[in-house]
């Protein structure tokens, strides 16, 4: 199965872009966790998570992974390149 990382500014905001992408894909889903803020999509899993919880999946392995819409607006190409590059040590 494909893991996909989807990270988010805040908890709001994680559970704003979580419930939109529900709502987008509802026809697609296979599954969906509230608890875990994780949907799969047949043999593709997305995981939600804001700054706060990123150090939690330091050590899991993803496919790829994409900054939420609303964290995106707010910082540059090169901050949200430094988070990430400080996230993966």
């Amino acid at each position: 199965m494909k893991r996909f990382l989807i990270i988010c500014g805040n908890h709001v905001e994680t559970k704003y872009e979580f419930e939109e992408f529900v709502q987008n894909k509802e026809e697609y889903i296979t599954s969906v966790n509230y608890d875990e803020l994780s949907v799969e999509l047949g043999n593709e899993k997305y995981i939600f998570t804001d700054l706060n919880n990123l150090k939690s999946f330091s050590k899991m392995k993803f496919d790829e992974y994409a900054i939420g819409k609303l964290l995106f607006r707010r910082h540059s190409l090169e901050e949200l390149e430094m988070l990430l590059d400080s996230w993966r040590r």
